[in-house]
Formats: structure tokens, sequence, C-alpha cells
């Protein structure tokens, strides 16, 4: 005999219908939502969904003090959210990883390139880079130029669109560089 209150139970939540389509209408636009802020230079949709978000949680809290019947659904339905998210995050912080590596790389050839032959590249096709799949990135992402004997390399945001990072050859470090704040479009500070 067990005790009172410790009954062994298979608890099964069954959701109704309308509860249904609710986890389902949450998980397929959390999923259509990854699926087209989770590309190159998109993550700032991330950003201008969160409004539209916030109300909608706001909704969500509301059902579920109101509506206990939807609770379960409305807690699937938050949880596909922040997952989306997570993922997101998790898909653009390795997409910023990987392009800063392979920028990282470059700088460091073009350093090389300067310190042997006394002068910086005209094109970036004179660099000798280690990986294979490079000369096709440094076509797509990098901007490069030589003016006055000096470097100058970047190369374009990840996570938004028109935004550059920087290298300053001087400093040794990359600086963040605004499409809208170097076209005077927003005032910096």
């Amino acid at each position: 005999m067990e005790p009172h209150g410790h009954e062994q139970s298979n608890a099964r939540v069954h959701l109704s219908r309308t509860a249904l389509r609710s986890v389902y209408r949450a998980v397929a636009f959390a999923v259509i939502f990854v699926l087209i802020a989770g590309q190159a230079h998109m993550a700032f949709m991330a950003v201008i969904a969160l409004g539209p978000l916030m109300l909608w949680l706001s909704f969500a809290l509301y059902v579920m003090v109101n509506r206990p019947y939807m609770r379960a659904a409305t807690i699937i339905g938050i949880l596909a959210w922040v997952g989306a998210f997570v993922v997101l995050s998790l898909i653009h912080y390795v997409r910023y990883s990987s392009a800063r590596n392979d920028a990282n790389e470059v700088v460091f050839a073009i350093r090389e390139y300067v310190r042997s032959q006394g002068r910086c590249p005209q094109q970036l096709s004179e660099l000798s880079v280690t990986r294979p799949t490079m000369p096709a990135k440094l076509r797509a992402d990098f901007v490069y130029s030589c003016e006055g004997r000096q470097p100058k390399f970047a190369y374009f945001v990840t996570y938004t669109v028109l935004d550059t990072y920087a290298y300053d050859f001087k400093q040794a470090s990359w600086r963040y560089q605004s499409w809208a704040a170097q076209k005077g479009y927003i005032s910096p500070g």
C-alpha cells in the first residue's frame, strides 16, 4: 500500500483542437521566423519582431491566467518562440564567428605580404590563404583597397545589411562602421 497522495499516475495532457491549433500556429510561425531571420544579414528582423511578440506575450499571459484549459498550449507556444530566438542567436553567432575568423586570416595574410614585399597587395588574389574555400569568400564578403601604400580592409556585417567591420592596421583592431552613420543619415553620439 502506497502512502496517500503518492499514487503512480501516467498523467497525460490532452489538448483540445483549439489548443492544438494554437500550438501548431505558434510553432509554425516560430519556424518560419527562424528560416527568414536566420539568413545572412537578417538578424535585424528579430528586433522588428520584438514589438509584436511582446504584445502577443502580454495576451498569452492573460490567456494563461484567465483560461486554464489553454495554459499548456500557451506555455508550449511561448517555449517555441523562446527556442526560436535561441536558435536564431546561435545561427548568427556562428555566422559572425566564422566571418571574423576568415577576416582575421586575410588580415594576417595582408600583414605578412606587407612585411615580406614592403608594399600592400593590389588585389586580395595576390595573397596566399590556407583554406580552399577562402577565394570565393574574398570576392563576395570582403572589401579591400590599397591607398597611399596603406591597406584598407573590411567585411560586411553578417547580421545586418550594409554595415561593415573595418580593420585598422595601425591599431590592429576591428571597428564597426554603420552605413547610415557614414552617409550622415544618423549622427553618432
